[in-house]
């Protein structure tokens, strides 16, 4: 918010800014709701979404997915990486929910076949998004998980296969470069990423302490990078942090996401069962190598990572939270299966 002193677009630094503190005090409404309910909710919420963003391939294929021989899902979130995060966030929970369970032993009964064909569900939509860097790491992120909870024999084999697969893909890069190639024209500026990130860095130099102003990206300061597109933000977390804060409000950010971390690191290590959004929390932070969740201007997966860490932070706090939640929150959100309601 001090930004709009200083920047480039005041009206938008303070409308976006805005909108970061109107909906940080909303996420404090739900502070006090077990993290597992809400992960619960939103798996339910991620479930339709994804439904309905194949439903939308059937009615309408020009808007669901890209039209120039790609065939990549887009679906209702009308981009890519966005479904792909979303349907990952819904894959991750899921199977971090499952493995709480298991060590909790707070649910012995086996998972219905329903809930199985939703991890698969969620793995289809996922790979349909065709988004090569959030698709490796969240399945990599599943792939801890799932080692996390195997038996030693199970883990011995994860390990050769993964010592295996990291030798062929050093000899045999062609065919990895291959498997990833989405069809494109090969593009050495990784989709015009290294583009704006070096014109990008040119312009932080000038600025480099306070930056243009918050959510100045998206404007004429940047329309020069190409001819006819002006890019949405930078495509890394600290570059667009840096270019519109200066490197004291990345500076500040990094802070916050490493706070983050030690909070996860210090619940687990206190319940010994791994804390709902922690997978979540990673992924957001490797992800922001190719694309900007934090560091930007507010959105739906800052929202959810957010909540579920203040969640942890208010069990942690507290000793207890509600059961049940809020009547709104029971409302906005699709009814449980039976099964999951305890």
């Amino acid at each position: 918010m001090i930004s709009t002193l200083w920047s480039y677009n005041p009206k938008e630094t303070f409308l976006q800014a805005g909108c970061y503190v109107i909906g940080f005090m909303a996420l404090f409404c739900f502070a006090d709701i077990r993290p597992q309910l809400t992960a619960k909710k939103l798996v339910n919420l991620i479930t339709w979404v994804s439904a309905m963003s194949w439903l939308l391939l059937i009615i309408a294929p020009g808007v669901a997915a890209l039209a120039e021989d790609l065939h990549r899902l887009n679906g209702i979130m009308i981009h890519c990486q966005r479904l792909a995060l979303l349907s990952g966030t819904g894959l991750l929970l899921f199977l971090t929910l499952e493995v709480q369970k298991m060590r909790t032993k707070e649910d012995r009964t086996s998972v219905p076949f329903r809930e199985k064909m939703r991890v698969l569900f969620f793995l289809i939509t996922l790979l349909a998004t065709k988004t090569r860097f959030f698709t490796t790491i969240i399945l990599a992120a599943a792939a801890t998980l799932y080692y996390s909870k195997v038996s030693p024999a199970i883990k011995f084999l994860f390990v050769a296969t993964a010592i295996a697969a990291t030798c062929f893909i050093v000899f045999e890069s062609n065919f990895i470069s291959n498997l990833y190639d989405r069809g494109e024209s090969k593009d050495e500026t990784l989709s015009g990423r290294t583009t704006i990130w070096v014109k990008s860095i040119g312009m932080i130099n000038a600025k480099l302490w306070a930056g243009y102003g918050f959510s100045t990206f998206y404007s004429d300061l940047t329309s020069w990078f190409f001819s006819d597109y002006i890019a949405p933000h930078a495509h890394n977390t600290w570059i667009n942090a840096a270019f519109e804060t200066g490197i004291i409000g990345a500076g500040l950010m990094t802070i916050a996401l490493l706070t983050g971390i030690t909070a996860y690191i210090r619940i687990y290590l206190r319940d010994k069962v791994l804390p709902t959004g922690a997978l979540i929390w990673v992924v957001v932070i490797l992800g922001g190598a190719m694309g900007v969740i934090y560091g930007g201007k507010i959105n739906p997966f800052v929202g959810i990572t957010l909540l579920l860490l203040m969640q942890e932070l208010m069990k942690e706090a507290t000793g207890h939270v509600k059961q049940r939640g809020s009547s709104l929150f029971r409302h906005i959100s699709f009814s449980l299966p039976a099964s999951s309601r305890h």
